[in-house]
C-alpha cells in the first residue's frame, strides 16, 4: 500500500475500503450523517445498511485512491433523497448548499479521525493551550477532570461559589476549545 492512501481513501492506514474494521468505522460516521440530515435516530441504521447494500452492489464502481467515506455519503444522500421522495417528507436542509457545507464538515473531520498524528498533535496543543489560562482555571480544570471531583466539591475544597466555579470551567472550556481550533488550523 503507498504511503498515506488509506487517509486518501477514508479507510484509515493500512485498511482497505471493505476491511471489516473499515466498514466499522464508516459505519460509525454515516451513522452520524444521516442523524444529522433525518433529524430521526428511527431511520439511521435501516439506512445506514442500505447505504452498504447498494455500496456492494457499486462496488466496482469504486476509484481506488478515492474517499471511501465520501463515497459512501454520496451513496448516503441519494438514499436519504429517494426516502424524503417515498414519505413526501422535506429534508432538515432544504438546499444543496447546506448539505454540501455538512459533506466538507464531515470529510474534514473524518480526515483528522484518520490521520494517525492527529491525536498527538492535539495533546501537545491541549498542553500548549492549558498553559495559557489562568493558575486558578488550571487549577479547577484538575480537581474537576483530573480528579473527577464534582463543582460542589471543587467549591468546597477552594471556598468559592459553585456557580463561580461552573463559570470559570466553562470559560476555561471555551478559552480551551478556541486555542485548539486556532493552533489545528495554523
Amino acid at each position: 500500500m503507498a504511503a498515506g492512501r488509506g487517509l486518501r481513501d477514508g479507510t484509515g492506514a493500512g485498511m482497505e475500503p471493505w476491511s471489516e474494521a473499515a466498514i466499522g468505522q464508516n459505519r460509525r460516521w454515516l451513522s452520524a450523517y444521516i442523524l444529522s440530515l433525518t433529524g430521526d435516530p428511527a431511520l439511521v441504521d435501516g439506512m445506514v445498511q442500505e447505504v452498504f447494500l447498494v455500496a456492494y452492489r457499486k462496488k466496482d464502481s469504486f476509484e481506488s485512491g478515492a474517499s471511501f467515506g465520501g463515497w459512501l455519503r454520496g451513496i448516503a444522500r441519494n438514499v436519504i433523497r429517494r426516502y424524503w421522495t417515498k414519505v413526501g417528507r422535506q429534508p432538515l436542509f432544504d438546499r444543496d448548499e447546506a448539505i454540501d457545507r455538512l459533506d466538507r464538515i464531515v470529510a474534514e473531520a473524518e480526515h483528522k479521525h484518520m490521520d494517525p498524528d492527529w491525536a498527538e498533535r492535539m495533546r501537545a496543543f491541549l498542553s500548549e493551550c492549558l498553559e495559557e489560562l489562568s493558575e486558578k482555571a488550571r487549577q479547577i480544570l484538575r480537581m474537576r477532570y483530573g480528579a473527577g471531583r464534582t463543582s460542589e466539591e471543587v467549591a468546597s475544597a477552594l471556598g468559592q461559589s459553585v456557580s463561580n466555579v461552573n463559570v470559570t470551567v466553562f470559560r476555561a472550556r471555551a478559552a480551551l476549545g478556541d486555542c485548539l481550533r486556532r493552533k489545528d488550523s495554523a
